[in-house]
């Protein structure tokens, strides 16, 4: 059993090396940095050995390693980031492949706002490359999928918020219409609730629009890409409109359980504050006990 678990190691670790220097050649740089490499590959075994078949790797040695906190330290610009996404790209893979088909592998937090926007996007798009190599692969499972987590100053939390409904489903009006579009309760509302900058599959020369998801989740608040199908590898997969795998309402991300979960500091600080929110939280990490037909959202009976 231990060498075909060897293997999914092994691919997990070719498939983030494949992603990553696609993100490498759009920032015009075709190699890892030593510190790099050696950052990924000394996280790897906290990873590894938690699969059943490696847990006689797992050390006392090895367990205050991964109970400790890791600062990367090193210039600005000097390549932080890619360090930190490569073994985030690692572990989804390494997640998919030994059987996890959706839900939470990583939590990010980041401390302001703003901060937190300018990761979501800069995560989301190395996310988009892996999910081009998943995808190519067959790797199981859902999409690669991120939840942006910050609350209702900056996202809807619920379905329920006023001016959710002024967002119109890509049924009524098509994503590729956007720029003919011209009603002003939406264009409110895409002001304060678009937050990808372009489409991580094609760039988004075509732009990006807003709508409520009608098919699979449904009435998620989703980010479609305009471009078309002979454009955006994404929209290419699908015979209908479908949204980016990048959820924005709380509901959405309690009841889709993205692959990664960013968010503020004070944002997970407020979780105990509610029951009911402590409870779909956990569902996010494998504690629900349903999944809703046709839907496909979480379901956690009161």
């Amino acid at each position: 059993i231990v060498p075909t678990y060897s293997k999914v190691i092994s691919a997990a670790w070719v498939s983030m090396n494949t992603a990553m220097a696609k993100v490498a050649k759009s920032k015009g740089y075709d190699d890892w940095r030593l510190f790099q490499l050696a950052f990924i590959l000394a996280s790897i075994p906290a990873f590894a050995t938690r699969i059943r078949e490696f847990h006689d790797f797992y050390t006392a040695e090895s367990t205050q390693h991964a109970n400790a906190v890791t600062l990367l330290y090193f210039a600005t610009g000097g390549g932080k980031s890619e360090a930190f996404l490569g073994l985030l790209v690692f572990v989804l893979f390494l997640d998919r492949l030994r059987g996890k088909q959706r839900g939470v592998s990583a939590l990010m937090r980041y401390p302001l706002r703003l901060l937190t926007l300018q990761q979501a996007r800069r995560t989301f798009a190395t996310m988009g490359a892996a999910e081009e190599v998943r995808h190519r692969r067959g790797h199981p499972g859902d999409p690669f999928s991120l939840g942006f987590w910050v609350g209702g100053s900056n996202t809807p939390n619920w379905h329920s918020e006023e001016g959710y409904t002024d967002v119109p489903t890509e049924a009524d009006v098509a994503p590729a219409d956007e720029l003919n579009y011209k009603n002003t309760k939406y264009k409110n509302a895409r002001e304060r609730w678009l937050k990808l900058s372009d489409c991580p599959f094609c760039g988004g020369k075509g732009g990006l629009a807003l709508r409520r998801h009608s098919g699979v989740g449904a009435n998620t608040l989703g980010h479609f890409c305009a471009s078309p199908k002979d454009k955006c590898s994404w929209n290419a997969r699908f015979t209908d409109p479908t949204p980016l795998p990048f959820y924005i309402v709380d509901e959405d991300i309690y009841d889709l359980a993205p692959s990664v979960l960013l968010g503020t500091v004070d944002k997970l600080a407020a979780l105990g504050q509610s029951q009911g929110t402590i409870r779909k939280f956990f569902g996010m990490f494998g504690f629900a006990p349903l999944v809703e037909p046709g839907s496909a959202r979480l379901y956690i009976p009161l």
